[in-house]
């Protein structure tokens, strides 16, 4: 075979190769075929059997190759459908465009339906290959959608910058914790333990004219008519365009009225909070916070079989993030006269990684923990001079104090765990599977049952120095 043949074969050759190799290009789809989802919310639709889906997208067309320092808008729409599959089913007809949830943020439950037990919409999710294992799971106190809503502040010029750094603040706070689907699904498929997620609320000062729960202002396809497409329970839209169309006139006619009326309720200053909530009581939606973010996540929401079953305080969620050490740093205010005369702010900081050991006692569980810290006086209220360390300044009291008060803490904890939730949410099973031989050693125990009578052995120990700065 002459040279010119085998060029000319290897010329058709390379050819095909090109063609099937960029065909696909022709048919994938395009960016501008797609809506991305950035978050999820997930509500109970009263009175029937079907769920309310709201997705949030980020409106794109406001952005610029110049960049922008005006906030980002963002785009609702609210479905009524059996499932959160038809839900986007039905928004793909909506919209014109493919709903893709492959940058998708935060999933939100509303208490309402978590209560009721989450589990078949959250293995559908899981088993949606868009999904992200790493998207956080929210359990809002209130209405999901209205989460979403007022999730936004002036702080982010970007709405998933927010979704994205929030849940970092456990590592500086202890105050709530990065829960993500993949890890909340795994724990829900495991029978000896329970599940958290993160909690959200409402902030009780946000005003009147955020808080509405009509997203009939935006829509998915970027346009100025409803937003919210209604959908049976066999997956078909329902009509709304004649009530769409008697609310605009009589909306018209009414319209200066409404527009004072919106002025005086944005002109209306906002109640000042509750101060004298303390951090063993304190949760999303009670917040001693005036701020204008509508949303709060302090704390975290207690599973059991995928059924929402309480609440984590602000204080609970610290040891819970203690115990698993997720917290880097976190404040604690010691307010003991018998050791100071005025509060002491103390900044703490983990010295070592918590040592967690289970031991089996006359066929119940002991639990041990022991937890090293170490830490410095941030802030005094006094009037001293804080060149010199103050005489009346006992740092052995100081730190014996801390250790008292984090000690009985998280025992409180622990006992709220075993006797209140009665459901392991802390994983201590993972080292109490050590103690047997066997896999059907293991599930003979029962550990699920087992663990409310468990014991604990919290060991605390704090290390704390003076370290103000001189004021001369």
């Amino acid at each position: 075979m002459s040279k010119n043949m085998l060029k000319f074969y290897a010329i058709v050759i390379l050819a095909l190769v090109f063609m099937y190799a960029f065909s696909a290009s022709y048919t994938s789809d395009s960016v501008d075929n797609i809506s991305y989802v950035i978050a999820l919310a997930v509500d109970e639709n009263e009175g029937e059997k079907n769920l309310q889906v709201t997705f949030e997208f980020m409106d794109t067309s406001t952005f610029s190759s110049e960049g922008s320092s005006e906030s980002k808008s963002a785009i609702i729409d609210t479905i009524n459908a059996t499932s959160i599959n038809s839900a986007i089913n039905l928004l793909n007809a909506y919209i014109g465009k493919q709903v893709n949830l492959s940058h998708c943020k935060v999933v939100v439950f509303s208490d309402k339906i978590a209560q009721k037990g989450i589990g078949a919409e959250v293995s559908e999710l899981m088993n949606n290959i868009q999904v992200r294992p790493s998207t956080n799971i929210i359990i809002c106190k209130g209405n999901a959608l209205e989460y979403i809503q007022n999730s936004t502040s002036q702080l982010e010029k970007i709405l998933t910058k927010y979704y994205d750094i929030f849940p970092n603040s456990s590592e500086y706070t202890g105050y709530t914790s990065n829960i993500m689907i993949g890890e909340f699904y795994n724990y829900l498929t495991t029978k000896e333990c329970g599940n958290l997620a993160i909690l959200g609320g409402l902030n009780p000062t946000i005003s009147p004219s955020n808080s509405s729960g009509n997203p009939s202002n935006n829509s998915a396809d970027g346009s100025s008519s409803g937003g919210s497409s209604g959908g049976g329970s066999s997956g078909e839209g329902s009509g709304n365009n004649s009530s769409s169309s008697s609310s605009n006139s009589s909306s018209s006619n009414n319209s200066s009225e409404d527009s004072s009326k919106d002025s005086s309720e944005k002109e209306k200053p906002k109640e000042k909070p509750d101060n004298s909530t303390p951090i063993s009581k304190m949760i999303s939606g009670n917040a001693p916070i005036l701020g204008e973010r509508g949303t709060e996540n302090i704390g975290l929401a207690v599973m059991k079989d995928g059924i929402y079953i309480g609440d984590l305080t602000a204080e609970d969620t610290l040891c819970h993030t203690l115990i698993s050490g997720e917290v880097n740093s976190f404040l604690l205010t010691i307010n003991n006269t018998e050791i100071y005369e005025n509060y002491l702010d103390i900044e703490l900081f983990e010295n070592m990684i918590p040592k967690i050991s289970v031991k089996i006692e006359n066929d119940n569980p002991k639990i041990n923990i022991d937890i090293k810290l170490i830490g410095r006086i941030s802030g005094i209220k006094d009037g001293i001079n804080y060149s010199d360390e103050p005489s009346n300044l006992d740092l052995y009291k100081i730190s014996r104090a801390t250790e008292e008060t984090i000690k009985r803490c998280i025992t409180d904890y622990l006992n709220k765990t075993s006797t209140e939730f009665k459901c392991d949410i802390d994983y201590f099973y993972n080292y109490a599977k050590r103690r047997f031989l066997t896999v059907q050693d293991w599930k003979k125990y029962d550990w699920s049952s087992k663990y409310t009578n468990s014991k604990f052995d919290v060991k605390v120990e704090a290390k704390i120095y003076y370290s103000l700065l001189h004021s001369d």
